[in-house]
């Protein structure tokens, strides 16, 4: 993913230009730059790039990894074994659907 991707996504995930920068140490006319494509004729600094990587994993998940799971509502139905169990699964299991 080029980093240009990374700054939109982060966008859209709700981070503003000025967030992204402070957390990278950059300008807000940096990230704005890398955003619009602006980025040819001065390539951003190593540690601009990795900054972006390492937030985009931080807010999306690195790749390849699952998300974290969230834990189980107290109510929610259980299979035979325990394990939890969608209230579409409960519902085959019980014979209703």
């Amino acid at each position: 993913m080029d980093i240009q991707q990374i700054v939109l996504e982060l966008i859209d995930a709700g981070w503003t230009q000025k967030a992204i920068a402070d957390r990278l140490g950059c300008s807000q006319p940096t990230i704005s730059d890398i955003a619009h494509g602006r980025v040819g004729k001065k390539r951003p600094a190593y540690k601009i790039v990795v900054g972006l990587e390492k937030l985009h994993a931080e807010v999306f998940g690195a790749p390849g990894v699952s998300p974290p799971r969230l834990r189980p509502r107290p109510d929610a139905a259980r299979d035979s074994e325990g394990a939890e169990a969608s209230s579409c699964g409960a519902a085959l299991m019980a014979g209703g659907v």
